[in-house]
């Protein structure tokens, strides 16, 4: 039932965009800059929650570096 409403989410967004005309969306993956591969448990779940909706939705991503992280 979860990925069925998933599913019927992302159908209407489909629609939707086709409707607008609309390509592409473009959006963060986080709220802060990329961090060393040693600390992605650190990192609260709530913070990538805009990454993980559209993975949920089955949509493609990328992801361009603009900024460093340093300590």
């Amino acid at each position: 039932a979860g990925m069925g409403k998933v599913y019927a989410c992302r159908k209407r967004l489909v629609q939707k965009m086709k409707d607008e005309r609309i390509d592409l969306l473009l959006c963060p993956t986080a709220l802060f800059p990329a961090i060393p591969h040693s600390l992605p448990l650190e990192i609260p779940y709530t913070a990538l929650f805009s990454t993980v909706l559209w993975s949920a939705m089955d949509f493609p991503a990328g992801v361009v570096t603009t900024s460093l992280w340093t300590a």
